[in-house]
């Protein structure tokens, strides 16, 4: 089936393309009985997303261990995980991170597949690795 272009919320409505799969909003306030109130509320979609994609940033230190600069949230756990999936002592694992926040979440775990290809190469090769990712894997 052909659906037309809609390009309203009205529009949608009147033809049947959105489902309202809710009750009636009910508000409670300091009242000596409930109060009910019906009415309808309409949006435009809002999608939030973080600007910077995938990055990470690695390199070897002095000290035989290596340093990651990744764009993630949670840098315990990427350590964690950096150690686990390098057989590497988490001393050995220093994780940083410029700034942190504003990703609503997608970079809480989705850092580490990249992050981890990077430690092996930099130990593969010795050298720094820079993996900036675009924007298929963030959308998968």
């Amino acid at each position: 089936e052909t659906l037309e272009v809609t390009t309203t919320v009205d529009a949608a409505l009147q033809k049947g393309y959105v489902q309202e799969r809710h009750g009636p909003l009910i508000v409670g306030q300091k009242v000596t009985g409930p109060k009910t109130l019906q009415g309808k509320v309409v949006s435009t979609g809002q999608k939030h997303f973080y600007l910077e994609t995938q990055t990470t940033y690695a390199y070897p230190d002095a000290a035989g261990g290596l340093i990651f600069n990744t764009a993630c949230q949670t840098l315990d756990w990427a350590q964690t995980q950096m150690a686990k999936t390098l057989n590497m002592p988490k001393s050995k694992i220093t994780v940083q991170n410029q700034r942190l926040g504003g990703a609503y979440g997608g970079k809480a775990m989705l850092f580490a597949p990249g992050c981890g290809a990077c430690g092996v190469a930099v130990l593969k090769t010795n050298r720094p690795v820079l993996l900036q990712m675009d924007r298929t894997p963030d959308f998968q």
